[in-house]
């Protein structure tokens, strides 16, 4: 029963202290609510169903109930609540329970109710004294930003891009051109054109996401993965397959290394590369980029061996070549195997594609060698953290083992008995008859104790005696 987890770092307790914490955290919302339910009869029968007392404890009531798991109640609370506010006009306290109901909509999956709380929101933070400040403009964004997604949740492309254009000439306005917000936004917004088949206009904004995340989070991140992918499907819709196989290959390497090859984001990638491999089939007169040579698949799970460097298309002209007939003349013959197939310029753009596809594959490896490493350090520091907790926990249960230990030999004491001090201390080896020699040690002093407190009270009633008798 005194076993515990050790992943549990922020609550250093046995399973029965943290119960009974969840107890009394549980009895202290209740009571909360209880008075929050009193004060707010009582702010009704004084003030009025209407006032703005009541729409107060209206709000409080609703956002106490949501935090104790109370989803319908806290509805109900806080609909009341933005009634009230919308009688007195205060955009403040609009924008901020409609925000509170979009909340509590979204994870019910209503999203048309979301989708009319975000707006309701986003009118009131326009209505603001002080709409133009920068807290009120970035908290904005961020509205506009989730109502665009519930619009694309719902299906509606084309009325989930002015909030994200919005949202992102916001950011932009606030931000520094290359910050990881605006990136979001940006998106975001390509994302809602991409939907809407609109590659042209969704090309520019996904690449400048992808330009932002890799100058701020690194090739080997996860966000530049997804941007990659998402810049793979728009470059994939406007014919340009191998650039998208490139991408979705990349999208592929790092997800796989950072989640593994069998999670939902690496299938995905792979997915979109398998759709576009008959494509590059054809594009490569019949000569497959995925299979390769023989065939054989990468050791990436998935990501073909030959992705780095696809086969060249053999040109007409050389075949052409091939098939003419042997010369008969020697010197036709020698001018003919001295002559090159390829002409200069086409042999030494195919060098340098290929010297740039293998310096891109030798920093793939590096980079994901170099994530492996970062991970072996990292596992070795958890796995020594993890042994330090373990060597702690096992002192903080052998301490309270034996402070158990103390107090029932402390109780066992004072019955005196060896019989009940070897039961009340089982681990530990005790020796009976030295037990037994302290225990009548022990009576014989108390006995003696008692016959000198005895002697002392006739000496002192026979001298209290015979002074009352002089």
């Amino acid at each position: 029963s005194r076993q515990w987890s050790c992943n549990d770092r922020d609550t250093k307790m046995p399973p029965s202290t943290r119960s009974t914490a969840a107890a009394s955290s549980a009895a202290s919302q209740e009571l909360i609510l209880g008075r929050l339910t009193e004060k707010l009869r009582s702010t009704i029968e004084k003030h009025g169903d209407d006032s703005r007392a009541a729409a107060v404890v209206y709000t409080s009531l609703g956002i106490q109930l949501r935090s104790s798991g109370q989803p319908d109640e806290a509805i109900s609370n806080l609909s009341r609540a933005l009634a009230v506010w919308e009688l007195h006009k205060s955009h403040e306290h609009i924008a901020m329970v409609s925000l509170q109901l979009a909340s509590l909509m979204q994870k019910r999956g209503d999203l048309r109710a979301t989708r009319a709380c975000l707006i309701q929101c986003i009118t009131a933070k326009d209505q603001l004294a002080g709409s133009d400040s920068r807290e009120t403009q970035t908290e904005l964004a961020k509205v506009l930003l989730n109502l665009s997604a519930v619009e694309r949740s719902l299906g509606n492309f084309a009325q989930a891009e002015p909030p994200a254009r919005r949202a992102l000439e916001i950011r932009e306005r606030l931000l520094d051109p290359d910050h990881l917000d605006v990136a979001a936004a940006a998106s975001v917004l390509g994302l809602n054109l991409l939907a809407q088949h609109r590659c042209e206009e969704a090309l520019p904004l996904l690449q400048r996401v992808v330009a932002i995340r890799e100058a701020a989070l690194g090739p080997d991140h996860v966000e530049c993965a997804r941007a990659w992918n998402n810049l793979g499907s728009a470059v994939r819709d406007l014919g340009d397959y191998d650039w998208a196989f490139s991408l979705f290959s990349r999208a592929v390497v790092v997800w796989s290394a950072n989640y593994g090859p069998e999670s939902a984001d690496a299938q995905r990638a792979r997915k979109n590369m398998n759709e576009i491999h008959p494509k590059l089939s054809a594009a490569f007169g019949g000569g497959s980029p995925v299979s390769g040579g023989g065939g054989q698949q990468s050791p990436l799970s998935g990501v073909p061996s030959s992705i780095f460097f696809p086969p060249s298309p053999v040109s007409e002209k050389t075949n052409e070549s091939r098939s003419v007939s042997r010369p008969t003349s020697a010197l036709e013959r020698h001018r003919r195997r001295s002559r090159p197939t390829t002409p200069p310029d086409r042999r030494y753009r195919r060098s340098s594609e290929s010297l740039e596809q293998a310096e891109w594959a030798v920093s793939v490896i590096l980079a994901s060698t170099m994530q492996i490493i970062d991970w072996s350090a990292a596992a070795k520091e958890r796995l020594q953290r993890l042994e330090e907790e373990r060597a702690r926990l096992r002192l903080e249960l052998r301490v309270w083992e034996l402070e158990d230990d103390a107090s029932k030999l402390r109780a066992a004491l004072q019955d005196r008995t060896p019989q009940s001090i070897a039961n009340a201390t089982p681990r530990i080896r005790i020796d009976h008859a030295q037990v037994q020699a302290e225990a009548q040690k022990a009576a014989r002093a108390r006995a003696e104790a008692e016959a000198r407190a005895q002697a002392e009270e006739r000496a002192r009633l026979e001298e209290a005696a015979a002074a009352e008798a002089r």
